[in-house]
Protein backbone atom coordinates (compact mmCIF):
# COMPACT_ATOMS: atom_id res chain seq x y z
CA UNK A 1 0.00 0.00 0.00
CA UNK A 2 2.95 2.37 1.08
CA UNK A 3 4.81 1.53 -2.96
CA UNK A 4 1.28 2.59 -4.39
CA UNK A 5 1.35 6.03 -2.12
CA UNK A 6 4.31 6.75 -2.84
CA UNK A 7 4.15 6.81 -6.62
CA UNK A 8 1.62 8.87 -6.65
CA UNK A 9 3.17 11.35 -4.67
CA UNK A 10 5.80 10.76 -7.36
CA UNK A 11 3.68 12.01 -10.09
CA UNK A 12 1.73 14.49 -7.83
CA UNK A 13 5.67 16.10 -7.95
CA UNK A 14 6.51 15.41 -11.62
CA UNK A 15 2.76 17.69 -12.31
CA UNK A 16 3.75 20.26 -10.35
CA UNK A 17 7.44 20.57 -11.63
CA UNK A 18 6.00 20.62 -15.34
CA UNK A 19 3.49 23.43 -14.11
CA UNK A 20 5.99 25.33 -12.51
CA UNK A 21 8.36 25.13 -15.61
CA UNK A 22 5.47 25.63 -18.11
CA UNK A 23 4.64 29.28 -15.37
CA UNK A 24 8.30 30.04 -15.55
CA UNK A 25 8.35 29.94 -19.42
CA UNK A 26 5.46 32.08 -20.07
CA UNK A 27 6.26 34.40 -17.49
CA UNK A 28 9.31 34.82 -18.87
CA UNK A 29 8.56 34.82 -22.72
CA UNK A 30 5.72 37.53 -21.46
CA UNK A 31 8.49 39.41 -19.86
CA UNK A 32 10.84 39.65 -22.82
CA UNK A 33 7.80 40.77 -24.90
CA UNK A 34 7.10 43.42 -22.27
CA UNK A 35 10.80 44.51 -22.22
CA UNK A 36 11.52 44.67 -26.15
CA UNK A 37 8.10 46.57 -26.38
CA UNK A 38 9.21 48.75 -23.45
CA UNK A 39 12.51 49.51 -25.27
CA UNK A 40 10.64 50.13 -28.70
CA UNK A 41 8.96 52.81 -26.75
CA UNK A 42 11.80 54.31 -25.62
CA UNK A 43 13.43 54.22 -29.08
CA UNK A 44 10.50 56.11 -30.73
CA UNK A 45 10.39 58.73 -28.16
CA UNK A 46 14.45 59.30 -28.44
CA UNK A 47 14.13 59.07 -32.40
CA UNK A 48 11.30 61.86 -32.48
CA UNK A 49 13.59 64.39 -30.05
CA UNK A 50 16.84 63.27 -31.74
CA UNK A 51 15.03 64.23 -35.21
CA UNK A 52 13.93 67.72 -33.72
CA UNK A 53 17.54 68.25 -32.80
CA UNK A 54 16.40 68.20 -29.13
CA UNK A 55 19.31 65.75 -28.07
CA UNK A 56 19.70 66.43 -24.63
CA UNK A 57 16.14 64.79 -24.14
CA UNK A 58 17.35 61.76 -26.57
CA UNK A 59 20.34 60.29 -24.96
CA UNK A 60 19.01 59.90 -22.13
CA UNK A 61 16.23 57.32 -23.45
CA UNK A 62 18.43 55.77 -25.26
CA UNK A 63 20.67 55.04 -22.64
CA UNK A 64 17.56 53.64 -20.56
CA UNK A 65 16.58 51.68 -23.82
CA UNK A 66 20.21 50.05 -23.85
CA UNK A 67 19.26 48.74 -20.26
CA UNK A 68 17.41 46.17 -21.60
CA UNK A 69 19.84 43.11 -23.29
CA UNK A 70 17.86 42.56 -26.06
CA UNK A 71 19.36 41.74 -29.67
CA UNK A 72 18.18 45.68 -30.68
CA UNK A 73 21.20 46.99 -28.53
CA UNK A 74 24.02 47.08 -31.41
CA UNK A 75 21.27 48.90 -33.08
CA UNK A 76 20.36 51.52 -30.35
CA UNK A 77 23.85 52.05 -30.11
CA UNK A 78 24.41 52.86 -33.43
CA UNK A 79 21.74 55.65 -33.14
CA UNK A 80 23.58 57.22 -29.79
CA UNK A 81 26.91 57.41 -31.67
CA UNK A 82 25.15 59.40 -34.04
CA UNK A 83 23.48 61.73 -31.35
CA UNK A 84 27.17 61.97 -29.65
CA UNK A 85 28.51 63.06 -32.90
CA UNK A 86 25.88 65.53 -33.40
CA UNK A 87 26.23 66.71 -29.45
CA UNK A 88 30.53 66.96 -30.76
CA UNK A 89 30.43 64.88 -27.08
CA UNK A 90 33.17 63.21 -28.08
CA UNK A 91 34.56 61.74 -25.18
CA UNK A 92 31.24 59.73 -24.93
CA UNK A 93 31.61 58.50 -28.34
CA UNK A 94 35.16 57.45 -27.76
CA UNK A 95 34.10 55.78 -24.86
CA UNK A 96 31.06 53.67 -26.92
CA UNK A 97 33.18 52.82 -30.04
CA UNK A 98 35.85 51.55 -27.38
CA UNK A 99 32.57 49.27 -25.88
CA UNK A 100 31.89 48.26 -29.09
CA UNK A 101 35.04 47.68 -30.22
CA UNK A 102 35.73 44.91 -27.19
CA UNK A 103 32.11 43.85 -28.66
CA UNK A 104 33.24 43.13 -32.22
CA UNK A 105 30.35 45.31 -33.25
CA UNK A 106 32.16 48.46 -34.13
CA UNK A 107 32.00 49.00 -37.59
CA UNK A 108 35.40 50.61 -40.05
CA UNK A 109 33.96 53.76 -39.93
CA UNK A 110 33.17 53.71 -36.08
CA UNK A 111 37.22 53.02 -36.12
CA UNK A 112 37.97 55.39 -38.69
CA UNK A 113 36.67 58.14 -36.78
CA UNK A 114 37.01 57.65 -33.34
CA UNK A 115 40.95 57.53 -34.43
CA UNK A 116 40.24 60.92 -36.26
CA UNK A 117 39.19 61.83 -32.96
CA UNK A 118 42.20 60.84 -30.64
CA UNK A 119 44.55 62.24 -33.44
CA UNK A 120 43.06 65.68 -33.38
CA UNK A 121 43.56 65.45 -29.37
CA UNK A 122 46.89 64.75 -29.91
CA UNK A 123 46.68 61.05 -28.17
CA UNK A 124 48.57 58.98 -30.66
CA UNK A 125 49.15 56.04 -28.26
CA UNK A 126 45.05 55.53 -27.82
CA UNK A 127 44.58 56.49 -31.86
CA UNK A 128 47.52 53.50 -33.10
CA UNK A 129 45.66 51.06 -30.39
CA UNK A 130 42.20 51.18 -31.42
CA UNK A 131 43.48 51.32 -34.71
CA UNK A 132 45.10 48.08 -34.65
CA UNK A 133 42.36 46.44 -33.03
CA UNK A 134 40.45 47.81 -36.04
CA UNK A 135 42.75 46.23 -38.35
CA UNK A 136 41.91 42.81 -36.75
CA UNK A 137 38.22 43.07 -37.71
CA UNK A 138 38.74 44.90 -41.28
CA UNK A 139 42.63 44.02 -43.08
CA UNK A 140 43.36 45.49 -45.81
CA UNK A 141 41.12 48.76 -46.16
CA UNK A 142 41.39 51.83 -44.71
CA UNK A 143 41.77 51.33 -41.25
CA UNK A 144 45.37 49.70 -41.83
CA UNK A 145 46.21 53.15 -43.86
CA UNK A 146 45.12 55.71 -41.38
CA UNK A 147 47.45 53.53 -39.12
CA UNK A 148 49.95 53.60 -41.70
CA UNK A 149 49.95 57.20 -41.92
CA UNK A 150 50.46 57.88 -38.56
CA UNK A 151 52.76 55.00 -37.18
CA UNK A 152 55.45 57.38 -38.02
CA UNK A 153 54.76 60.42 -36.50
CA UNK A 154 58.17 61.98 -34.93
CA UNK A 155 59.75 64.96 -33.37
CA UNK A 156 63.68 66.33 -34.87
CA UNK A 157 65.65 68.01 -32.23
CA UNK A 158 68.80 69.83 -33.84
CA UNK A 159 71.76 69.50 -31.45
CA UNK A 160 75.26 71.67 -30.36
CA UNK A 161 77.22 68.47 -31.90
CA UNK A 162 78.52 67.86 -35.12
CA UNK A 163 78.29 63.78 -34.60
CA UNK A 164 76.53 61.73 -32.17
CA UNK A 165 76.87 58.18 -32.27
CA UNK A 166 74.42 55.56 -31.78
CA UNK A 167 73.88 53.30 -28.55
CA UNK A 168 71.15 50.84 -28.01
CA UNK A 169 69.11 53.22 -25.40
CA UNK A 170 69.87 56.49 -27.19
CA UNK A 171 69.33 57.78 -23.47
CA UNK A 172 73.44 59.13 -23.16
CA UNK A 173 75.03 59.02 -26.02
CA UNK A 174 79.10 60.06 -27.31
CA UNK A 175 78.94 63.74 -29.10
CA UNK A 176 81.50 65.35 -30.48
CA UNK A 177 81.40 69.42 -30.94
CA UNK A 178 83.84 69.59 -33.71
CA UNK A 179 86.83 69.69 -31.24
CA UNK A 180 85.94 67.11 -28.13
CA UNK A 181 83.92 64.25 -27.13
CA UNK A 182 81.15 64.47 -24.46
CA UNK A 183 77.82 62.87 -23.71
CA UNK A 184 74.12 64.16 -24.39
CA UNK A 185 70.55 62.70 -23.26
CA UNK A 186 68.16 61.90 -25.13
CA UNK A 187 66.92 65.66 -25.78
CA UNK A 188 70.47 66.58 -27.04
CA UNK A 189 71.58 68.17 -24.18
CA UNK A 190 75.09 68.11 -23.08
CA UNK A 191 74.93 66.27 -19.52
CA UNK A 192 79.16 65.41 -19.52
CA UNK A 193 80.59 68.50 -21.32
CA UNK A 194 82.66 67.66 -24.73
CA UNK A 195 86.42 67.23 -22.47
CA UNK A 196 87.30 64.00 -23.90
CA UNK A 197 89.43 63.16 -27.24
CA UNK A 198 87.73 60.07 -27.49
CA UNK A 199 84.28 58.45 -26.13
CA UNK A 200 82.85 55.01 -26.30
CA UNK A 201 79.15 54.41 -25.55
CA UNK A 202 78.29 53.33 -21.69
CA UNK A 203 77.72 49.72 -20.67
CA UNK A 204 74.66 48.49 -19.05
CA UNK A 205 76.51 48.97 -15.18
CA UNK A 206 76.97 52.27 -15.99
CA UNK A 207 80.30 52.95 -16.84
CA UNK A 208 82.32 54.08 -20.09
CA UNK A 209 85.79 54.42 -21.04
CA UNK A 210 87.07 58.00 -22.21
CA UNK A 211 90.85 59.06 -23.10
CA UNK A 212 92.69 62.63 -22.42
CA UNK A 213 95.63 63.26 -23.36
CA UNK A 214 96.67 60.04 -24.37
CA UNK A 215 95.28 57.87 -21.45
CA UNK A 216 92.41 56.17 -20.88
CA UNK A 217 89.62 56.18 -18.37
CA UNK A 218 86.68 54.44 -16.81
CA UNK A 219 84.00 56.70 -16.35
CA UNK A 220 80.81 57.09 -14.51
CA UNK A 221 77.50 58.67 -15.38
CA UNK A 222 78.21 61.11 -13.09
CA UNK A 223 81.64 62.11 -14.98
CA UNK A 224 83.47 61.17 -12.18
CA UNK A 225 86.77 58.80 -12.85
CA UNK A 226 86.96 55.18 -11.98
CA UNK A 227 89.81 53.23 -12.91
CA UNK A 228 92.72 54.64 -15.22
CA UNK A 229 94.72 52.70 -17.99
CA UNK A 230 98.08 51.67 -16.69
CA UNK A 231 98.26 48.99 -19.60
CA UNK A 232 99.01 51.35 -21.89
CA UNK A 233 96.13 50.09 -24.03
CA UNK A 234 96.51 51.48 -27.54
CA UNK A 235 92.59 51.72 -28.97
CA UNK A 236 89.16 51.01 -27.33
CA UNK A 237 86.52 49.60 -29.15
CA UNK A 238 83.95 49.48 -26.74
CA UNK A 239 82.10 47.72 -23.70
CA UNK A 240 80.83 44.16 -23.60
CA UNK A 241 78.86 43.87 -20.46
CA UNK A 242 82.10 43.86 -17.76
CA UNK A 243 85.07 43.90 -19.85
CA UNK A 244 86.32 46.59 -22.31
CA UNK A 245 87.87 45.65 -25.58
CA UNK A 246 90.84 46.93 -26.42
CA UNK A 247 94.10 47.02 -28.30
CA UNK A 248 97.23 46.09 -26.78
CA UNK A 249 100.74 45.44 -28.51
CA UNK A 250 98.71 45.28 -31.61
CA UNK A 251 96.09 42.43 -30.58
CA UNK A 252 92.40 43.29 -29.21
CA UNK A 253 91.40 41.37 -25.74
CA UNK A 254 88.66 41.97 -22.75
CA UNK A 255 89.92 44.20 -19.62
CA UNK A 256 88.39 44.74 -16.92
CA UNK A 257 87.79 48.25 -15.83
CA UNK A 258 90.83 49.11 -14.40
CA UNK A 259 92.29 47.66 -17.87
CA UNK A 260 93.86 44.46 -16.43
CA UNK A 261 93.56 41.51 -19.24
CA UNK A 262 91.08 39.80 -18.24
CA UNK A 263 91.32 36.20 -20.98
CA UNK A 264 94.48 36.39 -21.86
CA UNK A 265 93.54 33.50 -23.75
CA UNK A 266 91.49 35.61 -26.28
CA UNK A 267 93.34 37.79 -28.48
CA UNK A 268 92.45 38.74 -32.17
CA UNK A 269 94.14 41.24 -34.66
CA UNK A 270 89.78 42.94 -35.03
CA UNK A 271 87.11 42.02 -32.60
CA UNK A 272 83.13 43.20 -33.10
CA UNK A 273 81.03 43.60 -30.02
CA UNK A 274 79.16 40.71 -28.71
CA UNK A 275 75.74 40.00 -29.48
CA UNK A 276 73.65 37.23 -29.56
CA UNK A 277 76.08 35.51 -27.43
CA UNK A 278 78.67 35.17 -30.20
CA UNK A 279 81.05 37.30 -31.93
CA UNK A 280 83.11 38.33 -35.13
CA UNK A 281 87.00 37.77 -34.34
CA UNK A 282 89.93 38.43 -37.29
CA UNK A 283 93.04 36.29 -37.10
CA UNK A 284 95.30 35.58 -39.72
CA UNK A 285 93.46 37.66 -42.41
CA UNK A 286 90.34 35.58 -41.86
CA UNK A 287 86.95 36.07 -39.68
CA UNK A 288 85.49 33.74 -37.36
CA UNK A 289 82.69 33.28 -35.48
CA UNK A 290 83.49 32.86 -31.21
CA UNK A 291 81.23 32.14 -28.53
CA UNK A 292 80.89 34.35 -25.65
CA UNK A 293 82.92 31.81 -23.55
CA UNK A 294 85.26 31.89 -26.17
CA UNK A 295 84.76 28.77 -28.03
CA UNK A 296 84.66 28.64 -32.08
CA UNK A 297 81.57 28.14 -33.52
CA UNK A 298 83.73 28.27 -36.74
CA UNK A 299 87.05 28.09 -38.24
CA UNK A 300 88.52 31.26 -39.65
CA UNK A 301 87.23 31.16 -43.12
CA UNK A 302 85.36 34.30 -43.98
CA UNK A 303 87.24 36.96 -45.66
CA UNK A 304 84.83 39.84 -44.03
CA UNK A 305 82.09 40.67 -41.83
CA UNK A 306 79.23 43.67 -41.80
CA UNK A 307 79.56 45.74 -38.63
CA UNK A 308 76.45 47.55 -37.81
CA UNK A 309 75.64 50.82 -36.22
CA UNK A 310 76.58 49.37 -32.92
CA UNK A 311 79.55 47.54 -33.56
CA UNK A 312 78.11 44.29 -33.58
CA UNK A 313 78.22 41.48 -36.08
CA UNK A 314 75.07 39.82 -35.33
CA UNK A 315 71.77 41.12 -34.47
CA UNK A 316 68.31 38.96 -34.29
CA UNK A 317 70.87 35.85 -34.35
CA UNK A 318 71.80 36.70 -38.08
CA UNK A 319 75.15 38.21 -39.35
CA UNK A 320 76.25 38.96 -43.15
CA UNK A 321 79.78 37.37 -43.54
CA UNK A 322 82.02 37.58 -46.96
CA UNK A 323 82.99 34.75 -48.61
CA UNK A 324 84.66 33.58 -52.41
CA UNK A 325 83.44 37.28 -52.99
CA UNK A 326 79.88 36.95 -52.41
CA UNK A 327 78.04 38.14 -48.75
CA UNK A 328 75.89 35.43 -47.04
CA UNK A 329 73.41 35.20 -44.38
CA UNK A 330 74.50 32.63 -42.03
CA UNK A 331 73.27 32.41 -38.33
CA UNK A 332 75.23 32.35 -34.83
CA UNK A 333 76.48 29.13 -35.96
CA UNK A 334 78.12 29.91 -39.17
CA UNK A 335 75.72 27.82 -40.85
CA UNK A 336 74.24 30.24 -44.05
CA UNK A 337 70.64 30.20 -43.71
CA UNK A 338 70.21 30.99 -48.28
CA UNK A 339 72.45 30.03 -50.58
CA UNK A 340 72.05 33.71 -52.54
CA UNK A 341 75.03 35.07 -52.40
CA UNK A 342 75.22 38.97 -52.75
CA UNK A 343 77.02 41.82 -53.95
CA UNK A 344 77.75 44.01 -51.00
CA UNK A 345 75.63 44.01 -47.14
CA UNK A 346 75.07 45.91 -44.26
CA UNK A 347 74.85 43.73 -40.87
CA UNK A 348 71.50 43.15 -39.53
CA UNK A 349 70.50 46.15 -36.80
CA UNK A 350 67.29 44.31 -35.91
CA UNK A 351 65.47 41.06 -36.57
CA UNK A 352 63.71 43.22 -39.35
CA UNK A 353 65.09 43.54 -42.60
CA UNK A 354 68.46 43.26 -44.10
CA UNK A 355 69.88 45.85 -46.63
CA UNK A 356 71.52 44.44 -49.74
CA UNK A 357 73.38 45.59 -52.59
CA UNK A 358 73.57 44.17 -55.95
CA UNK A 359 76.72 44.44 -58.82
CA UNK A 360 75.57 47.99 -60.12
CA UNK A 361 76.09 49.16 -56.42
CA UNK A 362 72.52 49.60 -55.80
CA UNK A 363 70.18 48.80 -52.47
CA UNK A 364 67.55 47.24 -51.50
CA UNK A 365 66.53 44.53 -48.85
CA UNK A 366 66.17 40.88 -48.29
CA UNK A 367 64.20 39.17 -44.75
CA UNK A 368 65.72 37.06 -42.78
CA UNK A 369 65.05 33.86 -44.93
CA UNK A 370 67.18 35.77 -47.74
CA UNK A 371 64.62 36.42 -49.76
CA UNK A 372 64.37 40.21 -51.68
CA UNK A 373 61.18 41.95 -50.59
CA UNK A 374 62.50 45.50 -51.50
CA UNK A 375 64.02 45.52 -54.64
CA UNK A 376 67.32 47.45 -55.39
CA UNK A 377 66.52 51.24 -55.58
CA UNK A 378 69.00 53.14 -53.00
CA UNK A 379 72.46 54.65 -53.35
CA UNK A 380 73.02 53.65 -49.84
CA UNK A 381 71.03 51.96 -46.91
CA UNK A 382 71.20 50.86 -43.31
CA UNK A 383 69.47 47.75 -42.12
CA UNK A 384 66.17 48.42 -40.94
CA UNK A 385 65.23 48.76 -37.02
CA UNK A 386 62.03 49.82 -35.03
CA UNK A 387 60.68 49.25 -38.58
CA UNK A 388 62.04 51.98 -40.40
CA UNK A 389 65.70 51.93 -42.90
CA UNK A 390 67.48 54.29 -42.98
CA UNK A 391 68.57 55.00 -47.27
CA UNK A 392 70.09 58.04 -49.53
CA UNK A 393 69.08 59.23 -52.74
CA UNK A 394 71.57 60.70 -54.63
CA UNK A 395 73.10 63.35 -51.71
CA UNK A 396 69.72 63.27 -49.06
CA UNK A 397 69.06 60.72 -46.70
CA UNK A 398 65.17 59.87 -44.91
CA UNK A 399 63.90 56.76 -43.45
CA UNK A 400 61.03 53.98 -45.62
CA UNK A 401 58.87 52.08 -43.80
CA UNK A 402 58.78 48.31 -44.25
CA UNK A 403 56.25 49.24 -47.15
CA UNK A 404 58.85 51.09 -49.41
CA UNK A 405 57.22 54.08 -48.29
CA UNK A 406 59.53 57.49 -47.67
CA UNK A 407 57.72 58.58 -44.02
CA UNK A 408 60.32 61.04 -42.57
CA UNK A 409 61.69 62.91 -45.44
CA UNK A 410 63.98 65.58 -43.35
CA UNK A 411 66.84 66.98 -46.17
CA UNK A 412 69.29 64.44 -44.00
CA UNK A 413 73.00 64.75 -45.36
CA UNK A 414 73.31 61.61 -43.15
CA UNK A 415 70.90 59.46 -41.15
CA UNK A 416 71.83 56.53 -38.64
CA UNK A 417 69.28 53.34 -37.68
CA UNK A 418 66.99 53.99 -34.67
CA UNK A 419 67.36 51.99 -31.37
CA UNK A 420 64.73 52.43 -28.68
CA UNK A 421 62.95 54.21 -31.76
CA UNK A 422 65.56 57.09 -31.79
CA UNK A 423 67.83 57.75 -34.48
CA UNK A 424 71.06 59.95 -34.89
CA UNK A 425 71.09 62.12 -37.54
CA UNK A 426 72.64 65.30 -39.93
CA UNK A 427 71.10 68.39 -40.34
CA UNK A 428 72.36 71.01 -41.88
CA UNK A 429 75.97 70.49 -40.55
CA UNK A 430 74.32 69.58 -36.71
CA UNK A 431 73.81 66.38 -35.03
CA UNK A 432 70.26 66.08 -34.69
CA UNK A 433 67.72 63.07 -32.80
CA UNK A 434 64.65 61.58 -34.30
CA UNK A 435 62.28 60.24 -31.88
CA UNK A 436 59.20 58.26 -33.02
CA UNK A 437 56.27 59.23 -31.59
CA UNK A 438 54.68 55.85 -31.12
CA UNK A 439 56.34 52.52 -30.07
CA UNK A 440 55.60 50.33 -32.88
CA UNK A 441 55.85 46.76 -30.98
Amino acid sequence: MSGVKTKQWMVVIVLLLLIGTGWYLSVRAASGVDNRNAQEELVRRADAFAGKELYVRAVPLYREALGYRTEEVPRIEEKLLQVYLAQEDTDSYLALVEKRSADRTASEQEYLRAAEIYLAQNDLAEAMALLKKGMEAYPGGPVGELYEDNRYGYSMRVTKAVEIMPTPENSLMPAFDGSKWGYINAVGKFVLPAAYDTAVPFNSRGYTVVSMDGTYYTLLKTGEKYGVDETHVTDVRGINNAYIIAQHNGKYGFYTGDFVCALPEMQFDEVTMNSCGVFAAKNGGRWAVIRENGEAATDYIYEDVAVNSLRQAFAGNLAMMKSDGLWYLVDVEGNRVCDTGFSDARAPESGNYIAVANEKGKWGFIDRSGQLVIDYQYDDAWSFSNHLAAVRIVDTWGYISERNELVIAEPLENAMPFHNYSAQASFQGNGALITLEYKVE
